[in-house]
């Protein structure tokens, strides 16, 4: 994602085009806050739900990676996300909290840093987290709100445990490579290196995979990414600047993502995926031998900027049509999307894929993926159950069938969902992240999901 940071939110501004959504929804929008005021934000367990779905061709069978070291336990906890759970702070950024048991040994380390300094410490003090005990960090690309906790998290935690956070993980020296804008260097890495080295903290750089991660059987990370498809998932901008002074657009080369190998398929942990999720996917399989297991993602997919695709068709390279036709080939079966996934193309793609609740989720700070119960989240309900079929069917004859659309069928599904946050939960970050054109209407998803025969 971008360097922009955004500060801590104590409340957001519903504008007036989420005032029109609210106005359609009538009694039905009322009633439903005063359910999710009372219960929503308790973590619950997702449930099944039966959500028919439309494939253009079988699912291809994958079975889980045998031939490779499995791990025992895992437990992946969310600490950074934009969207807040229960007393905890939402931002733009990303970080969880990964803890894996596998042949005796037990570990705990961080994927990532958060957007804000003290973002990590605050949430995982309100979960009841202690994670000043944690030695390791990944930190899977340069940009700042996955790497700006770093230094903080060192300095806090060193005071009672000298250990702490003191070896960084990367995938190679573009980490601390030079971005060029204006002519000056924005990448925030350059000054946390300075910052992070003199604390004590040491960084491990490597391009290569690297298997059984902190000694743990049936855990790899990734090393550099394989480019095999142009997803255009990557920011481009600013340029990347390398030791011989050239400039190049930056395709943030230096991205690693982490891979769990368990009995019921493979769990991909990212944290843009500015690489591209089907390449990231295709370079975990690399790394387990060649396997191809049932896969199962978590963290930021960076699909919010991507057009969805012609209609009626597979899609191309850097679109979400192409990307969904991906990743059921590659067989995901579970998805907790979080960070710059983007709510709207994370709903199209759950559909898409067939999977319900229970499989697929978006991410809120809190929200755990675990051997043990599969997916709790503490974000809305509402947030995880967006465009059902009866709110579908009241748009579409009340708002969008109309000529032109009403207003509401014209405000974003991403602003109808932190809309739906904001009345829920005080804390939640400003409504509208990014470039608002990026994301679609209510019309629009209508419309793509026809075209893709949803």
């Amino acid at each position: 994602m971008s360097n922009t940071r955004s500060m801590f939110a104590t409340a957001s501004v519903v504008t007036l085009g989420l005032l029109a959504v609210a106005s359609t929804q009538g009694q039905d929008l009322k009633s439903g806050q005063a359910r999710l005021a009372t219960s929503a934000l308790d973590e619950v367990r997702a449930q099944p739900t039966s959500v028919p779905a439309t494939f253009s061709g079988e699912r291809p069978r994958h079975a889980p990676a045998t031939n490779q070291p499995m791990v025992d336990d895992y437990k992946i906890t969310i600490l950074s996300d934009t969207v807040p759970g229960r007393r905890t702070v939402g931002e733009w950024g990303f970080a969880a909290l990964i803890e894996v048991t596998s042949g005796g040994v037990s570990k705990r380390f961080l994927f990532d840093t958060g957007g804000n300094p003290d973002t990590v410490l605050v949430n995982a003090r309100a979960l009841n987290l202690n994670i000043c005990n944690i030695t390791d960090v990944i930190l899977s690309h340069n940009h700042d709100d996955h790497t700006t906790g770093l230094d903080t998290l060192r300095s806090s935690c060193r005071v009672t445990n000298p250990d702490a956070f003191k070896n960084a993980y990367g995938g190679g020296d573009e980490l601390f490579w030079p971005r060029i804008s204006g002519g000056n260097n924005v990448n925030y890495m350059v000054g946390e290196k300075t910052r992070y080295l003199a604390l004590g903290g040491n960084f491990v750089l490597n391009s290569q995979p690297t298997p059984q991660f902190l000694g743990l059987a049936g855990v790899w990370l990734t090393g550099k990414i394989a480019r095999k498809h142009d997803e255009k998932t990557y920011p481009g901008t600013p340029n990347i600047q390398d030791p011989d002074g050239k400039l190049s657009p930056d395709v943030i080369p230096e991205e690693v993502a982490l891979v769990i190998n368990t009995r019921t398929g493979m769990v991909v942990v990212t944290g843009c995926a500015h690489a591209g999720i089907t390449n990231t996917i295709e370079t975990a399989q690399t790394v387990l031998g060649g396997a191809q297991p049932p896969v199962t993602i978590v963290g930021g997919i960076h699909f919010f900027p991507l057009p969805i695709g012609e209609a009626n068709t597979s899609g191309s390279e850097g679109t979400v049509l192409w990307e969904a036709h991906q990743l059921r080939l590659n067989g995901v079966i579970g998805i907790l999307g979080a960070h710059c996934t983007g709510f709207e193309r994370f709903v199209f793609i759950r559909d898409f894929l067939g999977l319900d609740d229970s499989a697929a989720a978006f991410s809120s700070v809190g929200t755990s993926l675990s051997t043990a119960k599969g997916f709790t989240y503490t974000a809305p309900f509402a947030m995880n159950l967006p465009l059902r079929v009866k709110w579908q069917g009241q748009l579409q004859s009340a708002a969008c069938a109309t000529n032109p659309p009403v207003p509401s069928c014209e405000v974003s599904v991403s602003a109808w969902n932190y809309y739906v946050v904001d009345k829920i939960n005080p804390n939640a970050p400003p409504l509208i992240i990014g470039d608002g054109t990026r994301m679609m209407t209510v019309h629009q998803y209508l419309a793509a999901r026809a075209g893709a025969g949803l």
